[in-house]
């Protein structure tokens, strides 16, 4: 297949806020509504209702991004001169995604200039929402660990960490399994952690050894700091955290979602091809961070 037809496929997860919960998320795909944002418009076509191997439901669609009141250039063969013409409803970009219920993930694909990953998730959300005063629909983006790491590793030190997570639905992970059973038993819908150090010496985390050991294959089951938790948290599709610290002489902030995991497929996938790839990333994401129900 030709470099051209090969995109980049985002993979994030739903965080479902408020009265939201898999089957609104679902009903908007299968019928959805039309929102506008300046001079463009949005919805979702091509709905469609797949089956996995063992008889569980994903939903497929193309994020539509078009324009109402569109125009188009054409040549009149009467005087042999270009003219403009009304072209109502003329799209400009379709992004294919998939989402998958029983991992809250949801996989999109990225078009440079016209539907970007804060784009998508925006208007994906816009589309979902029915009643935004008791519901609300979040896309959190699942870190890519090894280049988020690794920059993190260049710090000299770490001197201020901030970080927003919300309850896991349905997989949770055991490195951060005990903050997951603080926000459920303090009844929480959101965590925001802010720590700042004292001095140059930097805040005492221990977060590059934990991913250290995560991607090693180790378990880390153990009790961590809840900010530490926070960010492994996040960077699994369930919140967003940032870090910031010195590197020489100069300041520099690490979000979660900097590194975002993807993969490359066709630009125009069937819904099953799409739906397999997404899948084998999920599952391996579960697996690598051993991720339980």
């Amino acid at each position: 297949m030709p470099p051209r037809d090969i995109g980049t496929y985002y993979n994030g997860r739903t965080i479902k806020l408020g009265t939201m919960d898999h089957e609104k998320i679902i009903n908007a795909i299968l019928h959805p509504q039309s929102i506008s944002s300046g001079t463009h418009a949005w919805t979702i076509v091509h709905s469609y209702t797949g089956q996995s191997s063992d008889g569980r439901s994903y939903y497929f669609g193309k994020l539509c991004k078009y324009e109402p009141e569109g125009e188009v250039a054409r040549l009149n063969s009467s005087n042999n001169s270009p003219e403009t013409v009304a072209e109502p409803n003329l799209i400009e970009a379709l992004s294919p995604f998939v989402y998958i219920p029983w991992h809250s993930g949801i996989s999109f694909l990225r078009i440079p200039g016209q539907i970007e990953v804060d784009m998508f998730r925006n208007r994906f959300r816009g589309i979902v929402l029915r009643d935004p005063f008791f519901e609300d629909l979040q896309i959190e983006m699942i870190t890519d660990l090894r280049p988020f790491v690794e920059k993190i590793r260049e710090l000299d030190y770490i001197d201020h960490l901030t970080v927003k997570v919300h309850p896991p639905n349905p997989l949770f992970g055991d490195a951060w399994g005990d903050l997951k059973d603080y926000l459920q038993g303090r009844s929480l819908s959101e965590l925001k952690l802010d720590e700042q150090s004292k001095d140059s010496t930097g805040i005492r985390t221990r977060i590059v050894t934990y991913i250290d050991r995560i991607l090693g294959g180790e378990r880390v089951n153990e009790t961590i700091p809840y900010s530490d938790a926070a960010i492994l948290m996040a960077a699994d599709g369930y919140g967003d955290g940032m870090i910031h610290g010195k590197k020489a002489d100069l300041f520099v902030s690490i979000k979660t979602s900097t590194t975002i995991r993807n993969f490359d497929l066709a630009k125009d996938p069937t819904p099953e091809q799409l739906f397999t790839r997404s899948l084998e990333l999920f599952d391996e994401i579960a697996d690598e961070r051993y991720m339980e129900h």
